[in-house]
């Protein structure tokens, strides 16, 4: 996906349905977003997306929401890492 902010709910939830333990969803940092809004939409989708396992019963950390600039790989390893 280009954009973290066209992830849409169908697409976290059928990674999931089709035996993913977590996904993680990296986007932007908010003021250096090049849609300007990408990374707020994806977070926001990521908060609904974890609700509504929660109310399924299966847990509200399944979908990990980051925002990172390119220079970050050290912390984008330790997301990885963590959500295994």
């Amino acid at each position: 996906i280009r954009c973290g902010g066209s992830i849409n709910l169908a697409t976290m939830l059928k990674a999931l349905e089709q035996g993913a333990e977590n996904v993680i969803v990296i986007v932007c940092h908010h003021d250096s977003c090049a849609s300007f809004s990408g990374s707020v939409l994806a977070e926001k989708r990521v908060r609904v997306a974890n609700k509504m396992l929660d109310q399924l019963g299966v847990g509200d950390k399944r979908i990990i929401f980051a925002s990172l600039s390119p220079s970050c790989a050290g912390k984008f390893m330790r997301i990885a890492i963590g959500s295994s």
